[in-house]
């Protein structure tokens, strides 16, 4: 018993990827935007590796992801903001290898001084480097990936194929 018509699934799964294209659009648009934010002097406040454990369908079961974590505080106009985020990233910053989450928070020693990138118009919105990591960019692809299955289902319902 099939109760999902392929005309629906599809055009749900365009939706879904116009969401995933305009999040991405959007995001990258904020790291470009962090290139030009003003500085704040701030100062770390924590700087570590978390990590957890990822279940695995296949035989080798578990798997540790690990995490660099670097936390932070600035002043602005008397008002004290804190943040975490390092930089934009198109990815997760999340490791099979945790000397690589160690490198990122190597230069964050906890009680170093910073300058902190600042969103004007959202001063709770902060960097601690600029601009975004590189890479492809993921929201893009995967959006258009869905939104052209999503267009070939529904194309598929509409004929009734």
């Amino acid at each position: 018993m099939n109760n999902l018509n392929p005309k629906y699934t599809g055009i749900l799964m365009v939706v879904i990827a116009v969401g995933f294209i305009g999040w991405s659009h959007h995001m990258r648009g904020i790291a470009a935007a962090s290139e030009t934010w003003p500085a704040a002097p701030g100062e770390i406040t924590a700087s570590d590796v978390t990590h957890s454990v990822k279940q695995s369908s296949s035989s080798s079961g578990s798997k540790w992801r690990y995490r660099p974590r670097v936390e932070y505080r600035y002043e602005l106009n008397g008002a004290e903001y804190t943040n975490d985020n390092i930089q934009f990233v198109s990815v997760s910053w999340e490791f099979k290898d945790r000397f690589k989450a160690e490198r990122i928070i190597k230069p964050y020693p906890v009680g170093k001084a910073v300058d902190v990138y600042y969103d004007p118009l959202d001063p709770a919105n902060s960097v601690l480097l600029k601009g975004s990591v590189g890479g492809p960019p993921w929201g893009h692809i995967i959006g258009a990936g869905i939104g052209g299955l999503g267009i070939a289902m529904a194309l598929k319902g509409e004929s009734g194929a």
